[in-house]
């Protein structure tokens, strides 16, 4: 078996697990993924459109993507729980983090196609474009939103779970230096900011649409800063692919 194939193959397996963890037990006395419809909705939907990946259909990278933002969703509960409480996890919780199969298979792939893993960085140094604006603005909303309250009335994320509002500035963190390095539009910074995407979206999925009066000031800066970060990726990730197509156009016509 190629290396190829057994990426697609690993992939297969995340997903197969993530959809498992979405009907099972989530802590220990009860609880689970499919008593949130908003939940279920976004786990069904991005684990089915990361099927696209080891099906072999259209864009490997973005069926990897919604992998990693359904990975980065399944992080957030054990992040809370880590590390004296981990013992309280369900089966959901533990299956659920094996989504991150999803975007290891795409770097396996990646590895036998090109010989090495995906590129970490661009051979241009980045411009402070609208892009890159975008992709900083959304880390700072990311950054500031650890610190104020999750839900409304309830203590921050950091103050929820150390290790949850570590993990969040850990992604912002390598976030930001793959956008410091040029690479912000890169297979990795895809990769990441979906992980990151979805990790920082939990409390504003749980309580959409008729709780969002639940929703405090820290859920609402948290989606709004992850979804602004991985608009501006893929933005950046689009207008990168469209320069070397319009570089080639005028040796076209010239010849």
């Amino acid at each position: 078996m190629s290396l190829g194939l057994a990426g697609r193959a690993t992939a297969a397996v995340g997903i197969v697990t993530g959809l498992l963890a979405i009907g099972l037990e989530l802590v220990s006395g009860g609880g689970n993924y499919v008593e949130d419809g908003t939940a279920v909705a976004f786990l069904v939907i991005t684990l089915s459109l990361a099927s696209h990946f080891p099906a072999e259909i259209g864009s490997d990278l973005r069926g990897a993507a919604f992998g990693a933002a359904a990975f980065g969703y399944f992080l957030f509960v054990p992040a809370t729980f880590a590390f004296d409480d981990l013992g309280s996890l369900g089966a959901a919780g533990w299956l659920g983090l094996c989504a991150v199969l999803i975007p290891v298979g795409y770097w396996m792939l990646r590895a036998d196609e090109a010989g090495h893993a995906p590129a970490l960085a661009s051979s241009s140094r980045p411009t402070l474009d609208a892009n890159l604006a975008l992709v900083l603005v959304g880390l700072v909303l990311v950054v500031v939103g650890v610190w104020l309250d999750a839900f409304d009335g309830s203590e921050s994320f950091w103050s929820r779970s150390i290790p949850l509002g570590l993990l969040m500035l850990v992604l912002a963190a390598l976030n930001a230096l793959l956008a410091a390095w040029g690479a912000a539009a890169s297979d990795t910074g895809v990769l990441v900011a979906a992980t990151t995407f979805g990790l920082v979206e939990f409390a504003w999925v749980t309580t959409a649409f008729e709780q969002f009066d639940q929703l405090g000031a820290g859920g609402w800066v948290e989606a709004f800063g992850g979804l602004f970060l991985l608009v501006g990726v893929l933005a950046a990730r689009r207008a990168a692919a469209a320069v070397p197509s319009a570089a080639a156009a005028p040796s076209a016509v010239a010849q």
